[in-house]
């Protein structure tokens, strides 16, 4: 087993003031284990690697592929942002340690968010926050980075059939799910 430590970046999208409401699109991330694969390796094979939470942090269970230059492209379209929120700023008075974008131009609260890099989800929360229910979701690069999108409204069919199966949305409580 391999222990990496891993990157967690969190991203939170802002529509049309403080409201959180966006559409996850997973046209290349996958979403059944948390089996992590990579099939454009520089080898030209699939590489599969099993992340799995340990109390001391996360281990796979093989060797990680590289992580690709860069990382991760961006996940909306930052030229109709009307703000970059970036990691470690204080925002109202508070630490923040993530980073986010806002889209208060927007004509309707949706945007279309695409996952910024290939990963597979391991793990996400349904939960009610400003009256409605909002998702946050985990995901996992074959090579270990971890990124997270919180604060979601709208998901594709696809991570939808995923977050039907966490425990039902109540107020306040975000606790996850493992996938």
């Amino acid at each position: 087993m391999k222990h990496l430590t891993l990157v967690l970046i969190s991203l939170i999208f802002t529509a049309a003031g403080c409201r959180s409401t966006v559409t996850l699109s997973n046209t290349s991330s996958t979403v059944t284990t948390n089996t992590a694969s990579i099939t454009n390796s520089p080898t030209n094979t699939s590489v599969r690697v099993t992340w799995m939470a340990t109390g001391t942090g996360w281990v796979a269970d093989g060797t990680p592929p590289p992580c690709p230059t860069p990382p991760f492209r961006s996940p909306v379209d930052v030229q109709a942002a009307t703000a970059v929120l970036y990691p470690g700023q204080t925002r109202g008075g508070n630490y923040k340690p993530h980073g986010g974008f806002r889209f208060d131009n927007a004509s309707s609260n949706a945007v279309i968010v695409n996952a910024p890099a290939d990963a597979e989800v391991v793990r996400g929360s349904r939960y009610i926050e400003q009256g409605e229910t909002q998702y946050l979701l985990d995901f996992i690069m074959p090579c270990g980075i971890m990124y997270r999108f919180d604060h979601l409204l709208a998901l594709s069919a696809k991570l939808q059939a995923v977050v039907d199966q966490f425990p039902a949305a109540t107020v306040g409580d975000s606790r996850s799910t493992t996938v």
